[in-house]
């Protein structure tokens, strides 16, 4: 698949879901709930523009700016950002997009990494910086963690 999924294997979360289930919660209710929170952290780490732990991305080259219509970083067309979703389920969450571009931005890549143009360019035409947009930071996981014992609580009436 094309795109990019970061994956998040956190203990303490996953015991939380252990107990959600353990206690007849429906973990999928809980899961969309943290996947709907995790659209708001993304969609607050593109308006900031930064990543999940709080770091700015790298400033656009001064070549990049001369091309672009907006200044912002990831904001000269609003299809990257409008393509991250989640998917939830009773054992997980996934968030993530399906489109090629998004991996060069999250992890980076170097010039020329994707071969020639049929006029000898290089692709990409310049490196890429990593600006990573998915992910969790340690806020994340404290808030989905509160998330998960919440709807386990809830289950106990």
């Amino acid at each position: 698949m094309a795109g990019v999924q970061v994956q998040v294997d956190d203990r303490e979360l996953l015991a939380a879901l252990e107990r959600l289930s353990r206690f007849g919660a429906k973990p999928a209710a809980a899961m969309k709930d943290a996947g709907e929170y995790m659209q708001r952290a993304v969609d607050d780490r593109f308006q900031a523009q930064q990543d999940p732990e709080g770091r700015r991305w790298k400033a656009n080259s001064a070549a990049t700016l001369l091309r672009k219509k907006n200044p912002r970083i990831l904001h000269e067309a609003p299809l990257l950002r409008g393509s991250i979703h989640y998917r939830a389920s009773d054992r997980e969450m996934r968030q993530g997009t399906n489109l090629d571009y998004a991996a060069p931005h999250q992890f980076g890549a170097k010039q020329g990494a994707f071969g020639r143009t049929r006029r000898g360019g290089p692709i990409p035409w310049g490196d890429i910086p990593a600006r990573p947009f998915l992910g969790f930071s340690a806020e994340d996981t404290a808030e989905v963690l509160h998330i998960l014992e919440d709807h386990a609580r809830q289950s106990w009436g």
